[in-house]
């Protein structure tokens, strides 16, 4: 299932003139043109909400700060479209994302 995710997302950053890595043995995909560099933890969940923990949202902004990367969590609601959200350092423990929160790629 994973997998699924990962193409789906990479499609998505493709279509929009990125280029994309999965990164092996990790749960991240990079992606990046001219204009910069994101890496993604791409989620699936059938809920209208979805809560990631603290410890993995400081591991992504950990590990996009040595690929000088920003940080981005992809949620997909069911069968939805991919919902796209920013993080930077975290001002509580978790970070909740719903079906209305969205960033614009450029």
């Amino acid at each position: 299932m994973r997998r699924e995710i990962e193409t789906g997302l990479k499609k998505m950053f493709e279509r929009r003139g990125y280029a994309v890595v999965e990164m092996g043995g990790s749960r991240y995909v990079l992606a990046g043109n001219r204009r910069g560099i994101y890496i993604v933890l791409p989620k699936r969940t059938k809920r209208k909400m979805i809560t990631i923990p603290e410890k993995v949202v400081k591991s992504l902004i950990e590990t996009g700060e040595k690929f000088y990367a920003l940080p981005v969590i992809a949620v997909r609601f069911g069968r939805r479209k991919w919902v796209l959200k920013e993080i930077s350092r975290p001002k509580r423990v978790t970070v909740e994302i719903d079906e209305e929160s969205n960033l614009v790629l450029r």
